[in-house]
């Protein structure tokens, strides 16, 4: 029974390829035939076997059917290649008018988002994608910056413009500001559910554990001076002048014993303008240890408020020492503490350079956009 069925489907099935692959005619093919056929004066019996005739060595023949059809397509479309089979779905539905509806959301609302598009104008994913991608048009993500106010702007170019003459004086100013500042470590970072992916080929469900009922964190300072990082220091949780004072006086020093005599005598200190940093003692200590040589609030040297995409540690340290200890939550917080550790130690000095070429950068930018936002330029 089995062979008797094989018997009755292989020869339809040769059949069926035989007839698929003889189902197109090149445009050659089809000119002979219409020359055929008006030779024949339209008798395309006739000119079926005039084509057998004229042809004898050609791999198939046409049918005298196959001749009609195609004079009619001719007249009828302009053309003589049969119309392909519609399956159901419009294989090209980039007309000018979907562009123009997918390039008019986008003006209205730029913030909008592929999904919206598809949904309000009801054309797919596939295709809105391909209109943005031909109109050179592609999606930015936003820069966090620190909002500033009227009076930031002179202060801020100013600052740059002062710091920029002294380079050009001495070159190797860079190289002896001791750029500082804190920030505090905690036991889980922010969770951005948006850019975090588990890749699987089943959705595995995946969460991510909190406990609040077990909560530590670590207040860090850390500095920057040239190719050398000084610290980090543990800090108390809730900083103050009386704590900051502290950190001064005993962990500084440590610091700048390391650093060579030449170097130590024309170092500047710089700080911003954070409570703790402010109060009396605290300046007072300053101006003895860096005489006319320190950036604070109320420094010789005015550092501007909300400056944060000025100072190294902000735009460079503290954002990379976040990216390698947060890779796997820590458990406890000697575990933070060795990876905080590991992170800054691991930054080689090649990096340090760029950094100080970084700020530079920043600061002829900063100039530029006359103290205002600048990111865009660098």
């Amino acid at each position: 029974m089995k062979r008797s069925i094989l018997q009755s489907i292989i020869p339809r099935l040769l059949k069926a390829k035989k007839q698929s692959e003889m189902a197109a005619y090149t445009n050659e093919e089809y000119y002979d035939m219409l020359m055929a056929l008006g030779e024949c004066q339209g008798q395309y019996h006739v000119a079926a076997r005039r084509y057998a005739e004229l042809y004898p060595n050609r791999a198939r023949h046409p049918r005298p059917n196959v001749i009609l059809a195609a004079a009619q397509r001719l007249y009828e479309t302009g053309s003589v290649l049969p119309k392909k089979k519609d399956t159901g779905r419009h294989r090209d539905a980039r007309t000018l008018r979907n562009v123009e509806t997918v390039v008019r959301a986008i003006k209205q609302e730029p913030e909008t988002s592929i999904r919206d598009i598809t949904r309000e104008h009801e054309l797919s994913y596939s295709t809105v994608q391909r209109i943005l991608k031909e109109e050179k048009l592609h999606a930015y993500h936003y820069t966090r910056v620190q909002r500033l106010r009227q009076e930031d702007y002179p202060r801020r170019k100013r600052f740059c413009e002062d710091f920029l003459r002294r380079v050009n004086e001495d070159p190797e100013l860079p190289s002896c500001v001791i750029f500082s500042d804190e920030s505090l470590f905690t036991r889980e970072r922010i969770l951005n559910s948006h850019n975090m992916h588990v890749w699987d080929a089943k959705n595995p469900r995946p969460t991510r554990l909190r406990n609040f009922q077990v909560r530590w964190k670590l207040n860090v300072w850390t500095g920057i001076m040239g190719t050398k990082i000084l610290g980090p220091v543990i800090l108390p949780e809730t900083l103050n002048g009386a704590s900051y004072m502290e950190f001064l006086t005993e962990n500084l020093p440590d610091f700048l014993e390391e650093v060579p005599l030449i170097n130590r005598n024309k170092s500047v200190f710089q700080q911003d303008g954070a409570g703790p940093h402010n109060a009396r003692i605290v300046t007072n200590f300053l101006n003895q240890q860096f005489p006319r040589r320190w950036m604070g609030r109320y420094g010789p040297i005015r550092w501007p408020a909300r400056s944060s995409d000025l100072n190294p540690l902000d735009f460079f340290l503290w954002g990379y020492c976040k990216e390698v200890i947060y890779r796997q939550l820590p458990k406890t917080i000697e575990e933070l503490n060795d990876k905080l550790h590991h992170a800054i130690f691991s930054i080689e000095e090649e990096v340090l350079e760029k950094t100080q070429e970084n700020l530079l950068r920043r600061m002829r930018a900063c100039i530029t956009m006359d103290g205002g936002h600048f990111e865009h330029l660098l």
